[in-house]
C-alpha cells in the first residue's frame, strides 16, 4: 500500500465486493441498509492488515445509507492526515456534486463504480465544470466555513 487511501462503499448498492483490490486500502468502510444482514467478502481475499467498518443504517428510509455514508465522509475530511485520499465505492451518481465540492476544499476524493458487465471498478472523475467557481482549499479553510457561512 503507497498511499494512504479510505473506501466508503454503499454496499446496500454495489452489494459486492468483487473486483474490490482489498490490499489498496488503508481502512474500508461498509455503509450497508437496515436489513441487510450478510456482507460477502470474494473468495481470494488480502492477506495484509486493513480494518474493516461496517455502519448498519438504522432505519428503513429512502437515501439513508447515503446520507450517513456522506457524513462520515465529511467527518474524515476534516479528521485525517491531509495525505488521505477517499475512494466513494458506489453506483450511485448522486454522490458526485458532494465529491467535487470535497476536491475544491483542496481534499482527494473520487467515486467509483461496478460495471456490472465486466465485473470492474471503474474511476468517474470527480470534478464537474458547474462546481470550478467553488472557493478552493486555501479560500475556504479546512472546514469549509467561509463557504459555507455565504
Amino acid at each position: 500500500m503507497s498511499e494512504n487511501i479510505i473506501a466508503l462503499v454503499d454496499y446496500e448498492n454495489i452489494g459486492t465486493l468483487e473486483n474490490v483490490m482489498l490490499s489498496r486500502y488503508e481502512r474500508l468502510i461498509l455503509f450497508t441498509g437496515s436489513q441487510q444482514e450478510f456482507i460477502r467478502f470474494p473468495s481470494v481475499t488480502h492477506a495484509g492488515n486493513i480494518s474493516i467498518s461496517v455502519f448498519q443504517a438504522p432505519c428503513v428510509s429512502k437515501n439513508n445509507v447515503d446520507f450517513h455514508l456522506v457524513l462520515e465522509l465529511g467527518r474524515l475530511s476534516v479528521t485525517a492526515p491531509e495525505d488521505t485520499m477517499f475512494h466513494v465505492i458506489s453506483n450511485d451518481k448522486g454522490y458526485d456534486s458532494v465529491i467535487a465540492l470535497l476536491c475544491r476544499t483542496g481534499r482527494r476524493c473520487c467515486r467509483w463504480f461496478h460495471r456490472w458487465l465486466g465485473f470492474q471498478l471503474t474511476q468517474v472523475s470527480p470534478c464537474p465544470s458547474h462546481l470550478s467557481a467553488l472557493p478552493r482549499h486555501s479560500d475556504a479553510g479546512r472546514s469549509g466555513r467561509r463557504y459555507l457561512q455565504n
